[in-house]
């Protein structure tokens, strides 16, 4: 779809046929809206009922830049996870089968990630693995026109394990970030982390139809970008986090 008809969906009349699907289209549309909205209404609530009074005032300070950080990493991984499956759709065939190579491989590295997290970032340096994420989704994006050639390999096994070993590789890297936020949010205040949890949840609803919106009027490309974008976002945040208390 052009960026436009999303727009002229409310004021145009299809034929029979057509306006089953745009109809789809319009309730993926309020759904988008509504997750926002959720989105936004539980940052305001995790934001303003801070994670307690004996909280120091750079604690405070922490507690606020991770919950964007969090925010970025809801928001990124199932971006992320959607555009590697709306484009290996093409390669592997029937979007079932798609579905299920993405979903274990992505989670299967996210496991092996989360394990290794601590020995990969000793000190919780959430900041340095933001970097690391936003420079491997860099060098995915990049090699996105390569996928094409998998359309040549003639064996479907082989197709399998590559397309498996490149979803376990980044699923492992972006599996790093929640237990590095987790380590590094919990001396903050009480309920910290649960909070954080409900964010990064939010974020991921909202961020599942956000990636079937943005893939069908830019392409998966775009949703990978996005989800980019999103790792960007938690970069940001997590090196604010690192310069305030630098300056404290």
């Amino acid at each position: 779809m052009r960026p436009g008809d999303l727009v002229n969906l409310s004021r145009r009349n299809f034929g029979s046929i057509t306006e089953i699907t745009f109809n789809g289209v319009r309730v993926m549309l309020v759904l988008a809206v509504c997750s926002l909205a959720l989105v936004v209404l539980v940052c305001i609530l995790a934001i303003t009922t801070l994670p307690g009074s004996a909280a120091s005032a750079a604690a405070r300070s922490s507690y606020r830049w991770l919950t964007i950080y969090f925010l970025g990493i809801g928001f990124g991984y199932i971006l992320v996870q959607i555009g590697l499956l709306q484009r290996l759709i093409i390669v592997l065939g029937r979007p079932t089968f798609a579905l299920s190579v993405v979903l274990f491989s992505m989670l299967l590295g996210t496991g092996c990630g989360a394990a290794c997290s601590e020995r990969l970032f000793p000190k919780a340096d959430v900041r340095r693995c933001a970097a690391v994420i936003v420079g491997v989704l860099i060098l995915l994006r990049l090699s996105f026109p390569a996928v094409v050639l998998l359309e040549s390999v003639h064996s479907s096994t082989t197709r399998l394990v590559i397309a498996g070993a490149v979803l376990a590789g980044t699923g492992f890297f972006l599996g790093c970030a929640f237990p590095l936020g987790v380590r590094k949010v919990a001396p903050t205040g009480e309920w910290a982390v649960q909070k954080m949890w409900a964010i990064n949840g939010a974020a991921s609803i909202a961020a599942s139809v956000l990636a079937a919106v943005i893939g069908l009027v830019l392409g998966s490309g775009a949703v990978v970008t996005a989800g980019i974008m999103a790792y960007a976002l938690a970069l940001a945040a997590s090196t604010r986090t690192y310069l305030r208390y630098e300056i404290r």
